[in-house]
């Protein structure tokens, strides 16, 4: 199981990153706007609003076109721009938000930025030179709308997000309806004075403070007021939608063949070493598949392996390798022994591990391509696209929805937990006929737990203002499924299909063999045991195999030294060749470099 981390260990790299990028995910919706807003309230930084001129369009739906006309003169030494801050309750939205500057005898596009602070918008206009004892006058354009408007009021907050003195003011209300029922505007509580025309409610106020509230409320008899429905997330729900029917399409019409036949079988075909079979059933080539090697070689009578102190086993040449065994044996087997026939693997070379790597490199020639590349890159392919269109949807609607210059980034880092999800599937895929089954549970229950903790991030940080709550949530379930079935386009090739059929029969066999079968087998074949050992260990049913033959009556291994020429398959000599397994892989493959506790399991 070494490989399955040493190969994935750039997943955990990547959840390092993701962990780094959170806390920015959080400075960047609460606390980028904050350096600007506390300037704006400093001397330095200060402006005076001279004339203040907003009008509300309001139809029938709740929905309101405002327009806000802004004179502004800078009176601080370092002013530079303002800031306008639309607050949004749980249930408000912005929408098509343009901001213009009269110069010249003519509007012009303004510079400005827009952010977002706990779900509010939050625009800065002015561009970054110094406009001290300037006057400007811009014009700020925007939508508004409620998703939970109550049905025949409507009650607005026009000061909220202002934190400059106003010396002139002027709102306009242009209702739906007469206001024939009760109307109250106040400002910070105290009533204002106003005029209805027909649906027209006018206000005119002078010298308004800093932080004030101004409240306008008005009901009508006759006709309601509707909720606005968005609908950006149903969309990014279609798209996600037709990538899963590609997705489907795409594997029952091309990648829906070479099922595995896993019929039990007591042997493998010629030629299926255990290094071979490590490779086949996982993918992948660990430190402790190259071990098996030498218990495989032990059972076929080229060396012994003397036991006597398992934490230093001694392996001595009883013959060469045949001529037919594989190069990857055969590079193993002359490195070995190329100086003497008796080798302490505690004294192996400090470069030996090079030879191990040269094995692992063999056998991943001889093993050749497993899946189909295709297939493979289409199973990326289809990952990507879905965690491209979760990460990006949000991104989108800012720019779309309210302004090309709302560049949400934050939506982005929302694209790699898709992409972490896959890779650990991915994994799961390749290591699920390896894996014990409570581990394969618990890694699965570990990717539902990534994907439910990513789902209420993705609620909580995405502003509703962009996404509704349930469309992102159910953004995220069907983005995240689509993620992990992806993975089944990845299709294996026929011979591969063969060759996993047979090792899973043959595993098979080494789970499920009776007590009394294996008796009576071990009774004509005293050797059954070792020489299954290395298949068990690689395969990752080595307590398994170990457990069945504790209480039978077998010979000791004909390789080993240092163990009693007869008796039982104790739990010592289990133990000891379990730990010179163990120790062998850690000194075949521990370069000068690395650690001198290296763990194989």
């Amino acid at each position: 199981m070494k490989a399955f981390y040493k190969k994935r260990l750039w997943v955990a790299v990547i959840l390092a990153v993701l962990a780094a990028l959170l806390p920015l995910c959080f400075f960047h919706t609460g606390n980028a706007y904050a350096s600007s807003h506390s300037d704006g309230n400093s001397d330095a930084y200060s402006y005076v609003f001279n004339t203040f001129d907003v009008t509300y369009d309001i139809d029938e739906s709740g929905y309101m076109c405002v327009t806000e006309k802004i004179g502004v003169t800078y009176t601080g030494a370092k002013s530079y721009a303002i800031t306008r801050t639309l607050i949004t309750e749980d249930s408000d939205r912005i929408l098509n938000l343009s901001v213009y500057e009269f110069t010249d005898g003519e509007y012009e596009e303004a510079d400005y930025s827009i952010d977002s602070e706990s779900g509010d918008v939050v625009v800065e206009i002015g561009d970054e030179d110094s406009k001290t004892n300037e006057s400007h006058i811009y014009t700020l354009y925007y939508e508004y709308y409620s998703t939970d408007q109550t049905e025949n009021e409507v009650c607005i907050y026009p000061l909220n997000g202002i934190e400059a003195e106003i010396e002139v003011a002027a709102f306009r209300f242009n209702l739906p309806y007469t206001p024939d029922g009760s109307v109250e505007i106040t400002l910070d509580g105290e009533d204002v004075k106003y005029s209805i025309a027909g649906n027209n409610v006018t206000i005119s106020l002078t010298d308004i403070e800093s932080g004030a509230e101004l409240k306008m409320y008005a009901s009508f008899n006759a006709g309601t007021i509707s909720s606005y429905t968005n609908i950006n997330g149903y969309f990014v729900l279609i798209v996600l939608g037709v990538i899963a029917i590609a997705l489907i399409v795409v594997k029952l019409v091309f990648f829906n063949k070479h099922r595995l036949k896993k019929e039990m079988r007591r042997e493998l075909p010629p030629g299926y070493d255990p290094l071979l079979v490590g490779k086949l059933i996982d993918n992948t080539v660990s430190d402790s598949d190259v071990a098996s090697l030498i218990f495989h070689w032990a059972a076929k009578g080229y060396i012994k392996i003397n036991l006597k102190d398992a934490n230093k086993p001694v392996l001595t040449k009883c013959s060469n390798l045949p001529a037919i065994a594989p190069n990857y044996q055969q590079i193993l087997f002359y490195n070995l022994f190329r100086r003497t026939n008796v080798v302490y693997i505690d004294e192996l070379d400090e470069d030996f591990y090079k030879t191990t790597e040269s094995v692992k490199k063999a056998v991943d020639e001889k093993a050749g391509g497993s899946y189909s590349s295709t297939s493979m890159g289409l199973s990326v392919l289809f990952a990507v696209l879905a965690a491209f269109v979760m990460g990006f949807a949000p991104t989108f609607f800012a720019m779309v929805s309210i302004s090309p210059k709302y560049v949400y980034i934050t939506g982005l880092i929302f694209a790699i937990p898709p992409l972490i999800v896959y890779a650990f599937c991915e994994t799961l895929m390749y290591n699920r006929y390896k894996m014990k089954p409570k581990i394969f549970a618990g890694y699965l229950a570990g990717i539902i737990v990534i994907c439910v903790a990513c789902t209420a991030l993705y609620a909580w940080l995405v502003p509703s203002n962009l996404i509704e709550l349930v469309p992102k949530i159910l953004i995220c379930v069907f983005g995240y499924a689509v993620t992990i079935a992806s993975t089944a386009l990845i299709t294996r090739t026929e011979k591969y299909s063969e060759q996993l059929g047979a090792i899973l029969g043959f595993r098979k066999f080494i789970k499920t063999a009776q007590h009394a079968e294996l008796r009576e087998t071990a009774t004509k074949h005293p050797q059954l045991f070792y020489e299954i050992y290395p298949y068990a260990q690689v395969l990752n049913l080595e307590k398994e195999w170990m457990d069945k033959f504790y209480s039978m009556n077998v010979k000791a291994p004909d390789w080993g030294i240092g163990t009693d020429a007869t008796g039982k398959v104790s739990i010592d000599i289990a133990i000891a060749m379990k730990t010179a397994r163990i120790r062998i892989a850690v000194a075949i493959s521990t370069s000068p470099d690395a650690t001198k506790h290296k763990k194989i399991k």
